[in-house]
């Protein structure tokens, strides 16, 4: 794993965001790099509503709807809090959905 840069504040957004750029510009490293970056905040948030089990599908669930809407980002420096966003929400779907089976 390569080790991580930080921008001059001590946050990495100015890094992510030009990352973004890349990705929407098509560079598949570009997106990758997102993805390493920022899967494990990812799936922390995930895990933290949904717990182990479902994590996977929260996180499938926010990459399909980055790669979706990626261009919709209006600062792509603040994609980490977008990416927040979007988990948090899924991870409460999938958590409605588990309330609502009868296991």
């Amino acid at each position: 794993m390569a080790e991580t840069q930080w921008d001059e504040d001590g946050g990495d957004g100015g890094i992510v965001g030009a990352l973004v750029e890349g990705a929407r510009r098509g560079d598949g490293r570009a997106m990758a790099a997102i993805v390493e970056r920022c899967g494990p905040m990812v799936r922390s948030v995930a895990r933290r509503y949904v717990g182990e089990a479902d994590a996977d599908d929260v996180v499938q669930d926010v990459w399909l709807a980055f790669v979706e809407h990626m261009d919709r980002i209006l600062v792509p420096a603040a994609t980490r809090g977008w990416l927040v966003q979007v988990a948090t929400r899924a991870a409460w779907r999938v958590r409605s959905a588990a309330a609502g089976r009868v296991e």
